[in-house]
Parts: C-alpha cells; structure tokens; sequence
C-alpha cells in the first residue's frame, strides 16, 4: 500500500528555482506538454494537421485571418516576397490576390505606376466597416475588400500642381486685374454604383494661382500626372476670386483619361463654383483655426495598429515616435493634424497598438503608453499632447508580433506582451508578471526577443509564445491561464502555470474561426501553414512528439535521511499502444543514479514503474516519443521504508 501522498505534476514546469526548492506538483522537465481545461493531470501535446497540402514556393513568414460578413473568411499568408490567401477552412489551398493594389500588379491602369512588394516577417490586419487594412511593415499599407481584391490603403497626395490655360469652349469670365483664383485637383476611385470610395488631397504647394488683367478668360485646368494607380476619376476645385486654398468648391469631375476640365463660370470675378466643397477638417490648435484636407495620405508603411473610438490608429515607420489616426468612420482618410507624438528621452520607438476595453495601449520598446481618448475636430481644443499619459515604471514590448489581447469572458480584457524580463500582462492600470517560472536568460535567446510571436488560443485559454531558444532552434511556451491553471505570487498577484518546450518551429501563429471553432495555426518554413492541436502527430517541422515530464526532487523522509523505496505507481490515462519510458531519478550525497523501465499505458490505472530503490531524494521522469494516442499523467506515489539514520548523531 502506498504510504506516501500523491506527487502531482499540476503546477507547470519552472526553472527559475532549483529542483530541490520547488513545490509539490512543480516539474523540472515538461517537454510537449500541456494542460486542458479544469484538468489538473499533464497531457502530451496534440498534433498537427497541414492546411495546404501542396507546398507554397516559400516559407510562411507570417500570416493572418480576415473575417467577413457576407464573404468567405480568408488566411491570408506572406510567402517569400509575396502575399497569398486561401479560403478559411480546415484543409484549403493559397491563390494570388487580385486587384490595383495586389502584389502581382494584376491591373495596372493606363498611367503604368507600379508598386513593388517584397514581403515581412511581420503582419497586422485591421477590421472596420467589412474591410481589412493590411500592415506588413515592409510594403505600402493596403487594404483587402469581402470580394478578396487588394486595394491600397487611402490614396497618396497629390505631388504636383495643374497647369491652367486659357483654352476654355465656353464663354468664359472678367477676371479684375490683379484679381486671383486658386485651382486644385482631387484623384477619386469610384465603385461600379459611382459612389466615391477614395480620394486624396492636394496640398498648398499643389495648388495653381490663375491672376487676372482685367481681360476675359476661359480658365481650363489640366490635370498633372496621376499619382494613384487605382484612380478611376478626377476633379477639380476652384475658389471664390480673391479667396485661396483649402476653401474651394468643385468644378467639375471626369474620367481619369480625360485630362482636362473647364471651369464654366460668367460674369465679372465669379463668387465660388456651385459644387461640393472640398472636403476639410477644422481644429483650434492652441487657440488658433487650421484647416487641412480630410484625406490627406495615410502612412506608408506600418506593422501596427488598431480601431479605437471609430478610428484606424497605426504607427508610422517612418517616423517610430509617432502613431496617427484616421477620420473617425472611415478607413482611408487621414487628416494630416491627427498625429499624436510620444516623446521620451531616449529615441523610443512604437511597437504594438492594441485597444483593450476603453483604453488603447501602446507599446514602445522602453515605454508603455495609455490613450484615453483621441482627439476630435469638435474639440473646443485640438490637443493631442493630452490624450496620452505613460505607464510609469512598465517594461516596454520587444518586437509588433510579440503581444495579443486575451479576452477570456472570466475578467476584464488584458493584454500580455513580451519584454526583455519575461512575459507581462495588463488590464492598463496593473501589471503582472506570467513567465516567474521561466529562468529568461537561460532559456531564451534575448538578443533575438525581437523575433517572438505571442498569440492568445482562445479555445485552450492559453497564450502561446513562439521564441528562439538558447541553441538557437524556435520552440514554443504556453502560459495556461485558466483559473485552474492559475499559481499565486507572495503577494496574491498571478502568474501562469508554463509549460515548454513545444517542439513546434512556428515563423507565425494565427488564430483562426472556422465553424464556430477556434484553431491556432502556424506557418513553418516548408511553405505550408499547419492546423495545431490536430491529432496526435506532429506533421510540420519540429520532429515527432517528445511528450516528457520530470517532478520535482522530493526529499522522501527530509534531507539526510535515507528512504528504500520498495514499489512505485503511476497514474495515467488509458493510452492504448502507449509505452513509456519511466526513470526514477534516485539522489543521495555523492551519487545520482537513474533507474529505467518500460511501462504500458494501455489501461487507465496506477501502473507499477518502480521497485527497490535506496536513495535521500527521488525525480519522477516519464517521457514517451510520437504516442499512438494522447497521455495523461495525474500522480505518482511510492511504498517507502525509512530506516533509523545515524548521519547527524
């Protein structure tokens, strides 16, 4: 009969104290392993599964799930320099994106601009009003429609002004001598149905002063080369005599191959043309009025962002100290005023933008971040500068993959991030540390933290931490955050119950919604994107599973004392085919022996692994390599005999 309590392996593997210090149900070892839900035995991990059968010509750098009402789902994958999509389901196969924006230039207008698209390592998708703002940090910001075309993000300003001739067919105006109008155009992309769905803007330097002599004129606007490639019509404005830009009114509107538009107002000094106005934002900056166009360029380039008050806010990567937002309720219009600059004393840069409840955070590589609200045109003051307070004291965030928000419906939302000290999470008013358990410097390769993907698996309440390890292989960790998964610091503060490594090379995590069903995927580097927690093999890259648990050192009757273990069980789940490998790590002073046997876990019950052992302390290690079916440990336990000691008399 057992006459010692069950040893449990429920409290995650840790590292950060050694074997003897650790507390019962503490692991050294935990290699492929995992908790579920509510179960406090150690499972191995679960297979995978690959998405597309056939390789793509690339590794998946990294990777991304646009969801749709009305429209298929899309996984959207970078492979090498370009960007792929399939629809989402468990099996599918990658096709080329369509459109003005795509990264095969499949439509490419009479003007003959092109982009050029090299791919990243790095991918960040944006939802609002069922259209996807697509950030990679390498190629110009785009944007992928419910019909699975990509388009551009906003359009760029215009980089010259028109010519105004005095060719008109009409009758034509008396401009006074000395008299003034100014003249601007506007590059429109135009749906089907006709409704505007772009725009850009001219700027001051783009706009053309037409002085009259006193004579009659018959002004003709010739527009400049265009600088959209997927630009369908153009307009132009013009302003009251005498007045000047930005106030002005449309002229006319044509096709984007029709290169001139005449300005059709009589009479004497015309007062301002009968069309629309351009479109402008109005704010009060430091008590005085600016005017500037409402869709002004976004970005280029951006690796971050989020939705926040009805607004995109991304960063800028070619200024790192700064993020910028949109025209609330709208996607591609983005004032030039709406920038909000975090100054520290060191040349920080953004690194992850992420809205969590009524706050949004942003994370910089030394600093954290909370925006409480953004500023508005309403405002009696514009004042960007006090929308912004930081988090004194807080670690900032290693690289724009490495953080996620966890929204596990048993608490206010966080979000978790990586730092150069181990892994953090926040709710924006405390911060807690997950990864205690993790010894950081020997674990994990910090010169090389930029390239960590955090990513929260909403089915298994978990977040998963894809990192470069010390050999420099990439592994996984998981951070169980279930309550029943949850361990508490001295002080009553949590930190998750970890376990690692998960041999699993993953260059991306992405989670997926498919039937109602939370996967997580990874992309790996032969070209294929794996379905994980599939099975129980592991078919992407990373070898066969290597499901292995080591206890605790247990002194059996306390240090000094010799213990003779007579028999020894463990406890596991009916795994039918399953053979383990079960050590008894035996420590006395001056010697550590291992003892091995083979165990069959075909039935669920307390198997008999150890017999007549004499030893101070004992680890329990199972390991079992690619098992025919899950494993489960739920405890060990031994017959001991403790003889009387003569070591300290």
């Amino acid at each position: 009969m057992a006459n010692t309590p069950p040893i449990l392996f429920n409290k995650g593997r840790v590292t950060s104290r050694a074997a003897a210090m650790l507390e019962l149900g503490e692991m050294t070892i935990a290699e492929d392993a995992e908790y579920r839900l509510g179960d406090e035995g150690v499972h191995s991990v679960e297979g995978t599964a690959a998405f597309n059968s056939t390789a793509e010509s690339g590794a998946i750098r990294a990777s991304g799930f646009a969801e749709f009402e009305g429209a298929p789902d899309l996984v959207v994958a970078c492979v090498g320099s370009n960007m792929r999509k399939a629809a989402a389901g468990l099996t599918g196969a990658f096709s080329d994106f369509t459109g003005v924006g795509s990264p095969g230039q499949a439509s490419v207008p009479s003007n003959g601009l092109t982009d050029t698209f090299g791919g990243s390592d790095t991918l960040d998708l944006l939802h609002y009003a069922n259209e996807y703002a697509v950030l990679n940090g390498n190629d110009r910001n785009r944007t992928i429609e419910k019909t699975g075309d990509m388009k551009y993000l906003g359009m760029r300003a215009n980089t010259a002004a028109p010519t105004v001739t005095n060719t008109g067919a009409g009758s034509g105006f008396t401009l006074g001598n000395g008299n003034t109008i100014d003249y601007w155009v506007e590059e429109r992309v135009k749906d089907a149905n006709g409704t505007i769905v772009k725009r850009n803007a001219s700027l001051k330097a783009q706009v053309a002063k037409l002085t009259g002599t006193g004579g009659n004129v018959k002004p003709e606007v010739n527009r400049p080369a265009v600088v959209n490639r997927e630009t369908t019509h153009w307009a132009a404005y013009a302003t009251a005599t005498n007045s000047a830009y930005p106030i002005g009114f449309e002229i006319g509107e044509v096709a984007v191959g029709t290169t001139k538009i005449e300005d059709v107002r009589t009479g004497s000094n015309p007062q301002a043309p009968g069309g629309s106005a351009y479109p402008l934002v109005t704010v009060s900056l430091q008590g005085v009025l600016e005017v500037f166009p409402k869709f002004g360029p976004p970005p280029e380039r951006s690796d971050t962002g989020d939705i926040f008050e009805d607004a995109a806010v991304i960063n800028d990567l070619s200024d790192r100290s700064i993020v910028r937002f949109s025209f609330f309720d709208s996607l591609h219009a983005w004032p030039a005023s709406n920038v909000i600059k975090f100054g520290t004393k060191r040349a920080d840069e953004v690194q992850v933008i992420r809205r969590i409840g009524s706050l949004l955070l942003v994370l910089l590589r030394d600093s954290v971040w909370r925006v409480l609200t953004l500023p508005q045109p309403t405002d009696a003051a514009f004042a960007p500068e006090r929308a912004k307070e930081e988090a004194v004291g807080q670690h900032g965030c290693v690289g724009s993959q490495a953080a996620d928000v966890v929204d596990d419906g048993l608490g206010p939302v966080k979000l978790a991030y990586v730092t150069t000290a181990g892994v953090v999470i926040t709710d924006g008013g405390a911060w807690d540390v997950l990864s205690d358990d993790i010894d950081w410097e020997e674990e994990v390769d910090v010169s090389q933290l930029s390239l960590s993907i955090l990513k929260y698996n909403q089915r298994k309440l978990r977040l998963e931490m894809s990192y470069i390890a010390k050999d420099g292989t990439r592994k996984e960790a998981f951070f169980h955050l279930h309550p029943s998964h949850l361990k508490f610091n001295a002080v009553g503060r949590p930190r998750a119950k970890a376990t690692w490594p998960i041999n699993r090379p993953a260059l991306s995590l992405t989670p997926v919604a498919i039937g109602g069903v939370n996967y997580m995927f990874a992309g790996a580097g032969d070209g294929r994107l794996y379905r994980l927690d599939a099975g129980t093999t592991n078919t992407m890259p990373g070898g066969a599973i290597a499901f292995r648990v080591r206890s605790a050192r247990m002194y059996l009757a306390g240090v000094g004392a010799e213990t003779t273990i007579t028999e020894g069980w463990v406890h596991h789940n009916a795994a039918d085919g399953v053979e383990a490998v079960a050590s008894l790590h035996q420590h006395s002073e001056g010697s550590d022996h291992v003892a091995e046997t083979l165990a069959d876990f075909s039935r669920e019950e307390a198997t008999t692994v150890y017999k007549q052992a004499l030893c101070e302390a004992v680890q329990v290690d199972i390991r079992v390599t690619n098992p025919a079916n899950r494993v489960r440990l739920d405890f060990a336990t031994f017959d001991i005999k403790v003889p009387r000691s003569e070591k300290f008399e």
